[in-house]
């Protein structure tokens, strides 16, 4: 049996996706409460849990999970049924997992003395003062791991790429949605050379437009259907590069910047600690995906692993520009 642990504060998403995740794989996973029967996380989300943390039975664990948020990982730290469970778990080599905040929880217990660990960025400090061997890995294994889990679990990935890098497919897509609309060459080639910021919502949100055209134009005079057609045409002009970067990249060019100035590793963890991007509340995984955007469109270049990221040239001039602009 596999427990999910919850105290009030939990992060949600940590807590849930696992228990997700290993249901599907066929796993027995029960969620303990620490704080009550209905636990609320970090985002006023309840959730009613299968049992009391107290009531779980040490000796059935496989394993146990400790998801991360605020103040739910000082809760779980605080709790006696959680700690004697990571004893119990620890003593006879049973799989202990920490998400986000929570591998802090395990460092102060002493389990991550001379082990590979990570966490979220502004508890790294915790690991590190613990014994931790701190890792810039989304995920760390350093101990047990039953292989049979493992493979019962581990999935397939499969990457849809954005529509703006497969403008191609939108005419057979448009097609599809519509009903098998033609469209005109000038709409065609506007709709190729538009950057679809909205991605495919945007472009369903569009054949409903079209579709609603097409079915009214007898409604409409010859000076109605030109205006009509002259506003949609309007709403799909190219957008210049630097209209594309939203204010996050921005931040994020501008921090990289400054860490390079300073000779430190601007790599995605040490970024989520910046005050730029902290500010704003950006997650060590939404500046992953913002970073590899940014490099594909060459704003960035990725040097080894512990160097992190520094500015091209053309990441240079874009901030020289905005300086200017300002």
């Amino acid at each position: 049996m596999v427990v999910v642990f919850l105290a009030e504060g939990f992060e949600e998403v940590e807590a849930l996706a696992p228990v997700d995740v290993m249901r599907r794989a066929g796993l027995t996973v029960k969620l303990a409460g620490v704080t009550g029967e209905e636990v609320a996380g970090s985002h006023g989300i309840c959730v009613r849990t299968d049992m009391a943390a107290q009531d779980v039975d040490a000796s059935a664990l496989e394993a146990m999970v400790l998801p991360g948020g605020l103040p739910g990982t000082h809760n779980l730290e605080a709790s006696p049924a959680v700690q004697s469970c990571m004893d119990r778990c620890v003593e006879q080599g049973k799989l202990v997992a920490a998400i986000c905040a929570a591998p802090s929880i395990l460092a102060h217990k002493g389990l991550l003395q001379g082990k590979n660990a990570t966490a979220f960025p502004s508890f790294q400090k915790d690991l590190q003062e613990g014994g931790a061997l701190l890792s810039d890995c989304y995920v760390v294994r350093d101990g047990q791991f039953r292989q049979d889990l493992y493979y019962r679990i581990k999935g397939g990935c499969l990457h849809i790429p954005p529509l703006r890098e497969r403008t191609s497919d939108i005419p057979e897509i448009l097609q599809e949605m519509t009903g098998g609309l033609e469209l005109s060459k000038p709409l065609e080639r506007q709709l190729l050379d538009y950057y679809w910021p909205g991605n495919i919502r945007e472009l369903r949100s569009i054949a409903q437009c079209l579709e609603v055209f097409e079915q009214n134009q007898q409604m409409l005079d010859e000076n109605m259907r030109r205006e009509v057609l002259h506003s949609f045409f309007e709403s799909l002009h190219p957008m210049d590069e630097a209209v594309m970067l939203q204010e996050e990249d921005k931040r994020i060019l501008q921090a990289v910047d400054e860490m390079n100035r300073q000779s430190r590793s601007a790599g995605r963890y040490s970024l989520a600690g910046h005050p730029l991007l902290a500010s704003c509340g950006m997650t060590e995984s939404k500046i992953k995906l913002r970073l590899k955007r940014l490099e594909k469109n060459g704003y960035l270049y990725a040097g080894r692993t512990r160097q992190g990221v520094s500015l091209t040239e053309k990441g240079k001039s874009f901030l020289q520009a905005q300086e200017t602009d300002n």
